[in-house]
């Protein structure tokens, strides 16, 4: 979506930003927790190389099922680095975390 969308020009960073992370913190109630960048805030930030090409191979992908439907796909774009509350946890798009780093955090009921 991020090279579709903002690369081509059909929408901008912003708009992919709050399709991807704010809005949909704020639609599970997550919000501001998750998706703002602010003191206090859990922001996990992904470095993004979006002019990277490459073809998408199961073997890469961080899932634990032997098949993908987007096997063999080329596609532009590649994560580079992520970040999980100040620690790196992706490094030249391999995982380098601690296995059980992550937390669960409850969310806010959604208001009707």
């Amino acid at each position: 979506m991020l090279y579709q969308g903002v690369v081509e020009g059909r929408i901008t960073i912003e708009q992919f930003v709050d399709l991807v992370a704010s809005r949909p913190a704020r639609t599970f109630g997550l919000s501001p927790r998750k998706g703002t960048i602010a003191v206090g805030c859990d922001a996990d930030l992904v470095l993004f190389d979006a002019n990277a090409r490459r073809t998408i191979r199961n073997d890469e992908l961080h899932h634990a099922v032997d098949y993908s439907a987007y096997e063999g796909i080329d596609v532009r774009g590649k994560v580079i680095s992520v970040l999980l509350r100040g620690k790196v946890i992706v490094e030249n798009s391999k995982y380098c975390g601690d296995p059980g780093y992550g937390r669960f955090l409850p969310r806010a009921r959604m208001e009707h």
